[in-house]
Order: C-alpha cells, then sequence, then structure tokens
C-alpha cells in the first residue's frame, strides 16, 4: 500500500510518503513561525520513523521549506537523498539566514564523503525507483534551471521561483499520483507540449489553488471524473483569491473530481465549545479567521489517501494530529 498525507500548514505545502515497504520520504515543509518543528516531523517522529528515502525541498520559497534544517537536525545522516530543484553560487549567502540554506550546508557537513551521490538535482525526465514505486520528474527543464542560475548570478530581481518548481508524477498499481509544488503555467505549456495528457488519480493542485496556474486547459489535462484532488490552503487568509473559486468550482462540478482542501480541517469550535468568552484564547481565535493574525496552534490535522493493494483508492481527513493516531492505528 502506498499512503500520501497532506498536512493543514496554513498557506504552504507539507506532504510525508510512506512507501509499499514502510520507508518515507517528505516533500516540502512549511512551519508556521511560532511552531517548533514542522508538523510533518512530529508526525514522522510520532511514527518512530528514524530514516527517509529522500527529502525533497520543490522551490525556494519560504511556505516550502521553512522547518527544513529542523528536519535534518533530527534525522541527521539517516536520510538518504536531498533532491532540490537546482542551486547556484548566491545560495551560499543564505546558509546562516534562512531554513532552507541551513539545511544545506547541515546536509553536505553530514554527507562530505559522498556528496554526489546524496544530492540529487531534479530535472525534466529523471527517474527515482522506490521498490515498487517510481518518480518521474516533469519539471525543470534544463533550460529553466539554466536560465535561473544566470539570472541570480546577474542579481535580476524578479526571478519567478515558481518556474523552478519540481513536479513529480509518481506511478504504483496502474494509479498515477501528480505532486505539482507550485508549478507555473509556463511549466505546464512547456510539459504539455510534450505530451498534453497527464490525467491522474490523485493531484495535489498547483501553486495552492491559484487560478493562473489552474487554468480550464490545465486541469483538463491533469484530472477526470473521480479523480482525487487536494489543494493546500489557508483557506484564502494571506492572499484573498487564492485559492480561486472558479479552481474549486472547475474541480468539484466541471470535471467531477473528489476536492480536498487542507484548509477545510481548520476549526476553532473546539475554542468556541469551552465558553471562553471575551477570554484571550478566543480572542486570537477570531483574530486568526479574519486573517489579520496567523496563531500557529489553528492548523493541525491531514489529509491521508491511500493506493491499496487491490488498487481501490480510498481518503480520510484528520482534524488534528492526535486524531489520526487515536483512530487509524
Amino acid at each position: 500500500m502506498l499512503k500520501l498525507y497532506f498536512f493543514n500548514v496554513g498557506h504552504g505545502d507539507s506532504i510525508a510518503i510512506n512507501f509499499p515497504d514502510d520507508t518515507w520520504g517528505v516533500i516540502d515543509c512549511n512551519r508556521n513561525k511560532n511552531q517548533q518543528i514542522p508538523q510533518v516531523l512530529d508526525f514522522l517522529k510520532r511514527k518512530g520513523v528514524k530514516k527517509l528515502n529522500f527529502f525533497c525541498i520543490t522551490h525556494p520559497h519560504t511556505d516550502h521549506y521553512n522547518g527544513a534544517d529542523v528536519i535534518i537536525d533530527y534525522f541527521k545522516n539517516n536520510i538518504d537523498k536531498f533532491i532540490l530543484y537546482g542551486l547556484t553560487n548566491n545560495d551560499k549567502e543564505q546558509t546562516d539566514i534562512t531554513s532552507l540554506g541551513r539545511a544545506i550546508r547541515k546536509y553536505a557537513e553530514l554527507n562530505k564523503r559522498n556528496l554526489e551521490d546524496k544530492f540529487i538535482f531534479a530535472e525534466r525526465n529523471k527517474r527515482y525507483r522506490f521498490g515498487e514505486v517510481e518518480l518521474l520528474c516533469l519539471n525543470p527543464t534544463s533550460e529553466i534551471l539554466n536560465s535561473f542560475r544566470i539570472r541570480q548570478v546577474a542579481n535580476i530581481s524578479n526571478i519567478e521561483y515558481n518556474d523552478v518548481s519540481i513536479v513529480f508524477e509518481i506511478v504504483y498499481k496502474d494509479s498515477k499520483i501528480l505532486l505539482t509544488g507550485d508549478s507555473s503555467v509556463k511549466n505546464w505549456n512547456e510539459i504539455f507540449s510534450i505530451e498534453n495528457n497527464h490525467t491522474s488519480d490523485i493531484l495535489k493542485v498547483s501553486h495552492h489553488g491559484s487560478q493562473e496556474n489552474n487554468t480550464d486547459y490545465i486541469l483538463s489535462n491533469l484530472i477526470r471524473k473521480d479523480s482525487f484532488a487536494v489543494i493546500s490552503t489557508d483557506g484564502g487568509k494571506k492572499y484573498t483569491t487564492i485559492p480561486s473559486k472558479n479552481v474549486i468550482d472547475n474541480i468539484q462540478n466541471k470535471y467531477q473530481a473528489k476536492l480536498f482542501k487542507t484548509s477545510d480541517l481548520t476549526s476553532i469550535s473546539e475554542i468556541s465549545d469551552k465558553n471562553l468568552y471575551c477570554s484571550d484564547d478566543l480572542i486570537s481565535a477570531v483574530i486568526d479567521i479574519t486573517g489579520d493574525n496567523v496563531q500557529s496552534n489553528m492548523y493541525d490535522g491531514v489529509i491521508e489517501i491511500s493506493i491499496q493493494e487491490d488498487k481501490t483508492i480510498k481518503q480520510n481527513s484528520f482534524y488534528k494530529i492526535n486524531d489520526y493516531f487515536n483512530n487509524s492505528n
């Protein structure tokens, strides 16, 4: 059985993959500012996971890597591969001031003897196999990476980091999964110029459900009736137009896919049930719902989607990580 876990981390991405041989991989790891460790790491620790097949950061936006250094600190040299979007000399300047930079430096220091084997720079058509599961990289292309490096070296400020976002197409038991990061319309146009049908059984919707990067044409080539679609989102608190209502409508009604949003796991009912009227806790919760101030404890829970041995796909949503451990094991 292959299991995917999509964590509710507000505006950001965080995904764990449990392979059929019970090994693990992590793709992105947003952590809210008041959390000591990313939710994905808390989950893995409680699972008793001691080693990762790989740790992947799709692209250099904070909402995808905030907490990467904490994950490296915990697993140390028990991460077999560190998969990245590509780096430039300018990234060296970030090693002391960003979570991703610190993570890269720490991982390099822990694996000095075989760096070439440990670091993987994802690029279109590269394939990685983990037992019965194959990961095919659809993005970025070498051309995009070269342009990215040149523009960084030239200190060009308007770099579109989403263009280098790693896209994985995962195949297991005839089922196809697309994990898209924040891939852009530019990326999809290039991917579709080679093959326009990448219809998936499970789709992580790109860029938190933005309209620009999930046009009707893009969605028509990625999902179909009864596909499972996940949007990792804070429900429009940070950016009021993300996720797009039109994208949500297309996924649910036009393509009749099963849609799950991580923001649907966010709830303050347990606070209001305590009759904490005019208390600091209730005030904080109400402020958070308006989007004026994000409280890290408001984001909890996980969406689990699994491909069974008989090839059926099942989904469960847990409003709290505790619910998962209390009810699923």
